[in-house]
């Protein structure tokens, strides 16, 4: 008995949904979880608002559909959505509220960043170093570029210490060594010394004997 295949349904398997490629065979409510911006708060009020399943594919909704998420992931507060969950309060420049998704976030964070370090507050200035901002540990965290290890930055200096006293140890010890043998010496300087004054006498002494042999005439006696 021949077994019958299931008909494989149509799906999309990459859907392009803010700039972003999402994966089809996903939920619609976790697939869109990977569009920078948007998160499980935001995910679950625009379908909410939207009347989708969240359990639903990706790949087999409509463009249509895909449409209607799209600009309600953009602009939520049309929807509904209250303020205080959108990630664009109170903009310093429009000062309106809304939600920015994708590459529209990346460009809003980027100006952000600059603006600070144009206007040099506490975070700009931490941005322009590479340092935390949002009040992080920096003594075991964070430890990038030029930055070098506490311990290993203490023992260099301590290694090069013990060095140079260890040759200073060595320096003293030399010169006590150096002054103790001439310490010994002179005593023995000064105790040689009267042996050589009683010899030079002695040898002194037979000069006179040698003047007393008178010098012959070469010829002989004349008598």
């Amino acid at each position: 008995m021949a077994v019958k295949k299931p008909v494989e349904e149509d799906i999309n398997y990459i859907v392009r949904v803010a700039g972003t490629d999402l994966d089809g065979r996903k939920p619609v409510g976790r697939a869109i979880l990977g569009i920078k911006g948007v998160g499980r708060v935001i995910s679950k009020a625009v379908l909410l608002q939207l009347g989708y399943d969240r359990q639903q594919s990706l790949g087999k909704m409509s463009e249509a559909e895909v449409q209607k998420i799209e600009e309600g992931i953009k602009n939520p507060g049309a929807l509904g959505v209250p303020g205080f969950l959108l990630n664009r309060r109170k903009d310093p420049v429009t000062g309106e509220t809304g939600h920015f998704v994708g590459t529209d976030l990346a460009v809003a964070q980027r100006s952000d960043i600059e603006f600070m370090k144009k206007i040099k507050n506490n975070r700009g200035f931490r941005h322009s170093k590479g340092l935390k901002v949002r009040g992080q540990h920096t003594k075991s965290t964070g430890r990038t570029g030029t930055t070098i290890g506490v311990v290993r930055q203490k023992l260099k200096p301590a290694a090069a210490g013990e060095e140079k006293g260890e040759a200073k140890a060595a320096a003293k010890g030399e010169a006590k060594a150096a002054a103790k043998a001439g310490a010994a010496a002179v005593p023995a300087a000064k105790a040689a010394a009267p042996a050589a004054k009683s010899s030079a006498p002695a040898a002194k002494a037979p000069a006179p004997a040698a003047k007393a042999a008178p010098a012959k005439p070469a010829g002989g006696e004349k008598k």
